[in-house]
């Protein structure tokens, strides 16, 4: 059982400074900036690979590569909203999108931007989040997608966050989502969870985070019903998709990905 502590901003700042890598683990940010370019180039490729194989369990039926747009989303100015290591800011810029990059940790940042550099690109522009409202700063221009994979369930402002997001959005600019499932939760945890509840402060709360990151001290399920409570009174869900299935280890739906725009 890990010591469970409060959610504080600054300990989410160091414990996201190692961002997860699907099929590796956490990688220190530092490290892999100190990496020579060849290395980080071949380390890229084996994360977009992880991520998007048709063969592994997350891109089953390829949904998390389409549902998000890549390789279809193109001409788009994106924000990437937890950047991580910089892959999605990445794809997305080599698609043709300008793509401004924000993360909690400032090493990120510079790490998704060197990403990019040894690939030939450039990001749009790069920040960081702020404790203070507005928590994120406002880019120099309407964004048209507002990107966040695997970020918005481990912060308790989930509807802040959102509502700032249509202060920046162009007129048809729409928010994409990568979200814990209620079916998450409860291949987790062995139980249904309650209707428009929080999964902090649940008995199975570490049981939940440890079965899918292991590290941080927030985290939360999300469900169609959940997500129109939390913000429809000023954002239309367009859609919600399960993704993700092993046949192999019987279990699939853990997350969603949805989309999202103003009223």
């Amino acid at each position: 059982m890990r010591d469970i502590q409060p959610y504080t901003f600054e300990g989410a700042k160091q414990q996201w400074a190692k961002p997860p890598v699907d099929n590796v683990g956490y990688l220190n940010s530092e490290d892999l900036l100190a990496k020579p370019d060849k290395e980080l180039k071949d380390l890229i490729a084996v994360f977009e690979h992880n991520r998007f194989d048709l063969a592994g369990w997350r891109n089953y039926q390829d949904k998390w590569r389409t549902l998000l747009g890549f390789g279809s989303i193109t001409g788009k100015t994106i924000m990437d909203f937890g950047c991580g290591v910089g892959l999605e800011s990445l794809l997305y810029t080599q698609q043709g999108n300008k793509v401004f990059a924000v993360d909690i940790s400032p090493v990120n940042l510079k790490l998704a931007q060197h990403v990019a550099g040894v690939h030939g690109v450039m990001l749009e522009g790069a920040a960081l989040c702020s404790d203070n409202a507005p928590y994120f700063p406002t880019p120099l221009f309407p964004i048209d997608v507002f990107h966040a994979n695997g970020v918005l369930h481990h912060t308790p402002r989930f509807r802040e966050i959102l509502l700032r997001v249509c202060d920046v959005l162009s007129s048809d600019g729409w928010i994409q989502l990568m979200l814990y499932s209620d079916k998450g939760w409860e291949w987790a945890t062995g139980n249904m969870p309650k209707p428009r509840t929080k999964a902090m402060g649940h008995p199975d709360f570490d049981r939940f985070v440890t079965a899918f990151d292991g590290v941080g001290f927030y985290a939360d399920w999300f469900s169609e019903d959940k997500i129109n409570w939390l913000v429809g009174d000023f954002l239309e869900l367009v859609s919600f998709d399960y993704v993700t299935r092993s046949i192999e280890k019987g279990w699939q739906d853990l997350y969603s990905i949805v989309k999202l725009r103003p009223r």
